[in-house]
C-alpha cells in the first residue's frame, strides 16, 4: 500500500498541472440556437480562420472538441460508485428496518386495542328499559 501511495505522490508531484487541468465541461444552453451554434463551432472556425482564430483554442493552448453529452436519463450520477453487493446490503438493511417498524406498530396497536376492550368491558352497557318500567314521568323529574 505504501508503494502505491509513493507512486501516486511521485506522479502528482511531477505532473500536477496536467492532472488538474479540466478536460471536459458540460454546458447547458437556454435555447436551441445556442446548441446549434455549438454543434457548428468546429466547421465555423475552419471556414473563417482569420476572424475566428482567437476562438480556436481554450486558455490559449487547448483545442475545443464539442460533442453531444449522453442522455441524462442514461447516467445515474449519484449512485455510480456503489457496487451491486453494496446496494443489496443497503436493501437488506432497509427491509429489516421496515419489518421491525411494522412489528412494533402491530404490537402497539394490539396493546391499544386490548386496553380499549378492557375499558369497554369494565362498565358494560346496561339496558335501561327494565329499570324504567315502574317509574312515572313525575317520579323521574324529581
Amino acid at each position: 500500500m505504501e508503494e502505491v501511495d509513493a507512486k501516486i505522490n511521485d506522479l502528482k508531484d511531477s505532473d500536477l498541472e496536467g492532472l488538474t487541468t479540466p478536460c471536459s465541461a458540460f454546458i447547458t444552453f437556454q435555447c436551441e440556437e445556442g446548441v446549434n451554434r455549438a454543434r457548428k463551432y468546429d466547421q465555423a472556425v475552419e471556414d473563417n480562420p482569420r476572424e475566428l482564430s482567437r476562438y480556436a483554442l481554450w486558455l490559449d493552448e487547448f483545442k475545443l472538441d464539442i460533442k453531444n453529452a449522453s442522455e441524462p436519463s442514461d447516467i445515474i450520477w449519484e449512485n455510480r460508485h456503489f457496487t451491486r453487493l453494496a446496494r443489496f446490503k443497503k436493501e437488506l438493511i432497509v427491509v429489516g428496518i421496515l419489518i421491525c417498524m411494522l412489528c412494533v406498530s402491530f404490537f402497539l396497536m394490539l396493546k391499544a386495542s386490548n386496553y380499549s376492550t378492557a375499558l369497554y368491558l369494565k362498565y358494560p352497557p346496561v339496558p335501561c328499559a327494565p329499570l324504567l318500567e315502574d317509574e312515572t314521568r313525575e317520579s323521574l323529574e324529581t
